[in-house]
This record gives C-alpha cells, structure tokens and sequence, in this order.
C-alpha cells in the first residue's frame, strides 16, 4: 500500500445485500426496491424515501421494538458506509490497477500457503 497513490475502498454487494436482507426481515416487499436504491441506482434521496416509507408501514403486528431497531440500524449503516458503496463504475477512477476481492480466491490462497500439496514459486508468490 506503500506505494500507491489512491486507495478506493469498496463494500462488496453481498455482505450489502445481505444486511440488507437481514435488517428487512420483517418486510421483505421493500428488500429488492431498497437494493435497487443503493446498489444500482446510488440514490441517498432515494434510499432515506425507501426507509422512510418502511418506518411509516410499521403498524399492527410490525410495530416492534426489535423491527425498530432493525431499521435504525440498517439507516445508521448505510449513512456510515455510504461512500463504500458507491459502485466501481460511478467513481470515475483514471488508472485501474485493482487488486480485487480477496474473499473470492481465499480457499487458493491458504490451500498453498498452508501446505496442502500446492506452492507458489517465490516470483509466482510475489506476483
């Protein structure tokens, strides 16, 4: 990291989704318009419209402590990590040199490194 100029940190869509889904549990009408919102559309208006629209529906049988809560902090997490989310495609970035989502090839990466029969060579590891 040392050595470059620009650090972009993204969140990935499924821990995003995912949450999402989680927090929504409740109200799973609302989950795809509210991923659309963030994900696709990077909309902050439109998203605080979603999630005011959620909280307004919270009546009868979903007017809960824990759906409260679950909605507060689903806002409070996409307020934080709103700048995380934007997509690739929208940040407008000159140079790409990424070095991708680690996650994806993690089981490559401790098969060789915690000796299961598969190794790098020393040029092959620093690449």
């Amino acid at each position: 990291v040392g050595y470059c100029r620009q650090h972009e940190h993204f969140l990935d869509v499924f821990h995003l989704n995912k949450k999402i889904k989680d927090r929504l549990s409740f109200m799973p009408v609302m989950q795809g318009k509210l991923i659309s919102a963030v994900e696709f559309k990077y909309d902050r208006h439109l998203t605080d419209v979603i999630l005011d629209t959620i909280e307004s529906n919270l009546i009868d049988e979903l007017n809960t402590p824990e759906n409260h809560e679950n909605l507060r902090r689903l806002r409070s997490y996409l307020h934080r990590r709103w700048v995380d989310i934007k997509p690739f495609k929208m940040r407008h970035l000159s140079v790409i040199k990424a070095i991708g989502c680690f996650e994806s090839n993690h089981r490559k990466y401790t098969y060789r490194v915690k000796g299961q029969g598969k190794y790098w060579s020393e040029d092959g590891a620093e690449g």
